[in-house]
Order: C-alpha cells, then sequence, then structure tokens
C-alpha cells in the first residue's frame, strides 16, 4: 500500500484533530459493534502483565483465536510506547501506520477493548487501547493520546497527543509515500 501523507505539527493541532476524530470513531464504533456482542477475558500470565480484554465479535472466539490475537494487542502497545516516547516520532509514525494497515488479521471483525487491570470490568473501569477491524480492514486504533481513525475509503486520520496530526490517503500505485509539511 502507497500512501501520501500529511504532517501538521503541535500540540494545539494534535487536539483539535483528536477532538475531530473522536466525532468519527464514535460512528465507527457503532457501525462496527452493531451486531456483536461482548465477551471478557482476563489472562494472568507466570511472567509479565495481567492483560485485559473485552472482544465485540458476531460469535464468541474459541480460546485460539483470542490467543492468537494477543500478539496485535502487544505489538500495538509497543509501537504505541515507541511513538510517544521518541524525540523523534516523525520518522517512525508513517512506517509504524503503513504496516498497521497492510497487516491481515485472522479475525475480520472484531472491537477489542484493552482495559486497565485494576477496574477491568467493573463500571469504574478504564481504557487502555481499543481497536476495530472490519472486513479484515483496521478501521481504528485508540489510545489515551493516540487516535488513528479511518475518515473515508482510504483516507486516514491520526492524532498524536502533544506531537500534531496526520492524514494518510491511499495514493495510485505510480506515487510514493512522502510525508508533507
Amino acid at each position: 500500500m502507497k500512501l501520501n501523507i500529511t504532517f501538521k505539527p503541535g500540540a494545539k493541532q494534535a487536539e483539535q484533530a483528536g477532538n475531530y476524530f473522536s466525532q468519527i470513531t464514535s460512528d465507527v464504533v457503532d457501525e462496527v459493534i452493531s451486531d456483536m456482542k461482548p465477551y471478557q477475558y482476563r489472562f494472568e500470565p507466570k511472567e509479565g502483565p495481567v492483560l485485559t480484554l473485552r472482544f465485540w465479535c458476531m460469535s464468541e472466539p474459541d480460546d485460539e483465536q483470542v490467543i492468537r490475537m494477543i500478539p496485535l494487542i502487544h505489538a500495538l502497545n509497543a509501537d504505541l510506547r515507541m511513538m510517544l516516547g521518541s524525540p523523534l516520532p516523525t520518522q517512525q509514525i508513517p512506517e509504524m501506520v503503513t504496516e498497521w494497515l497492510t497487516a491481515a488479521c485472522e479475525m475480520p471483525n472484531f472491537f477489542v477493548e484493552q482495559l486497565h487491570p485494576r477496574t477491568a470490568f467493573t463500571p469504574k473501569e478504564k481504557v487502555e487501547l481499543s481497536v476495530a477491524m472490519l472486513g479484515g480492514h483496521l478501521r481504528m486504533v485508540s489510545s489515551r493520546s493516540f487516535m488513528l481513525v479511518e475518515q473515508s475509503a482510504g483516507l486516514y486520520g491520526l492524532a498524536v497527543g502533544g506531537h500534531g496530526s496526520y492524514l494518510f490517503e491511499e495514493a495510485e500505485e505510480a506515487q510514493h509515500a512522502e510525508v508533507g509539511k
């Protein structure tokens, strides 16, 4: 996938874009989960952090499907930590987002929420990460300071708290990905 990428720097720009993308995200989430049911999971590995997830799916996924999704959640979290902690995220973000948009996923339709383990499945729960896929196509990735959402077919908006906003647009194959300012 080739992308044309536009970047607008600044914390205020990120905030404005985030507010706009939040409105779109609400519609995306409603579309993705409209016919789905929530299924809750808590993983307590011998080593590493507890992982609490709520999967929204058409039917209850089998344990193997859920377990195979855990690396995706861990990879997205690792990418987000790297992006948000980088002194030069402008160099990493286009590459990572391109990877996300081209990645294949075993479960074509789902919405997953990673919840804070201490408050998971309670009225005070806190969502740490949300991911939406529809038709095997990434529609949204969201965390407290990061929001990527498909605005329309082939057009994605991204707000990165304190950094700025991006627009990713699928390009014709003859073009190549560029970061514009």
